[in-house]
């Protein structure tokens, strides 16, 4: 976040800095701005150290949390591996859903993606995506473009979902 903060008086740096940081970041950061529009306010932090020394310290204006929401800024792709246990599966839709030890991810098969006949709903995979995102509009895809081994099969503890059923 300090990256981020650091550049909040010129709001189309700040848009390049998110762009580049990545997706989470990216959309991290535009509801977080979302937020403080939302409120008409600002946020101004201070972190310490284990002794009560301050490491550092940002902030954000209501005015430039607005001013960066109408912004169009560049967007990105980034690849990365999600490996979890697959809780939804439509092989005729190719949408799918993956928890894993960070949460959800939900997504759908890359135009010339792998096939998603024969995972079964429960089973532990390993998925590579593209990770689109668009600052412009503030939004973001994820699209499975492999399927890999997974590392090793482990036991995640996971909140209880809804019975999900295979679909398609």
């Amino acid at each position: 976040m300090d990256i981020l903060f650091r550049h909040s008086e010129d709001p189309e740096r700040t848009l390049e800095v998110a762009a580049a940081s990545g997706a989470d970041v990216a959309m991290a950061y535009r509801r977080l701005l979302e937020l403080l529009a939302k409120h008409g306010t600002g946020l101004r932090y201070a972190w310490t150290g284990l002794e009560g020394e301050e490491i550092r310290r940002g902030e954000v204006s209501r005015r430039e949390a607005t001013g960066m929401m109408a912004l169009e800024g560049p967007g990105g792709r980034q690849r990365r591996s999600h490996e979890g246990k697959l809780y939804r599966c439509n092989s005729g839709t190719g949408f799918w859903g993956l928890m894993t030890e960070n949460g959800r991810v939900l997504g759908r098969v890359a135009p010339n993606g792998p096939d998603l006949g024969g995972l079964e709903v429960g089973g532990w995979y390993r998925f590579v995506c593209d990770e689109e995102y668009d600052i412009a509009t503030w939004r973001s895809r994820v699209l499975l473009v492999a399927l890999e081994e997974p590392r090793e099969q482990r036991q995640l503890r996971l909140p209880v979902l809804p019975q999900d059923q295979r679909e398609g």
